[in-house]
């Protein structure tokens, strides 16, 4: 039987993080480890050769920990992560449709009346992407 055992962050709410190892299938808690650190999460992977399933979240960490640990086991993002990774291309590409799209109703205003091309005074610093900040005014 496969066991999958997600790797997710908060310990406990405050200053100190670790690890929560639950089995999947039975939604019981299996193990805390004392952080968050690769080498930890890996060597516990190592005394576990079942582990067929990782779910963990995007950090770096956990994916080597994985790799080096649990070689055998497929990596998962967990639906937390999938779901704020399909937010952000979301608004990403809204961002962008709608930065086109006030371009355009811009530019058909000063046609009618009589104005200037707006996507020659226009420049990506006007419309920045979701996600990155805007430039600073000189």
């Amino acid at each position: 039987m496969a066991t999958s055992f997600p790797l997710t962050r908060p310990f406990r709410r405050g200053c100190r993080f670790g690890t929560i190892l639950v089995d999947l299938e039975s939604r019981r808690v299996v193990d805390l480890l004392p952080d968050r650190e690769a080498k930890t999460a890996a060597t516990w992977m190592r005394q576990h050769p079942d582990l067929m399933a990782v779910s963990r979240d995007r950090g770096g960490e956990y994916a080597s920990a994985a790799r080096e640990g649990a070689p055998q086991a497929m990596q998962y993002a967990d639906r937390f992560h999938l779901l704020k990774n399909l937010r952000e291309s979301l608004e990403g590409l809204l961002a962008r449709h709608l930065a086109a799209e006030y371009k355009q109703q811009t530019q058909a205003t000063l046609d009618e009346q009589g104005g200037t091309n707006v996507a020659a005074e226009t420049s990506s610093q006007d419309f920045p992407s979701a996600g990155a900040p805007a430039a600073k005014p000189a």
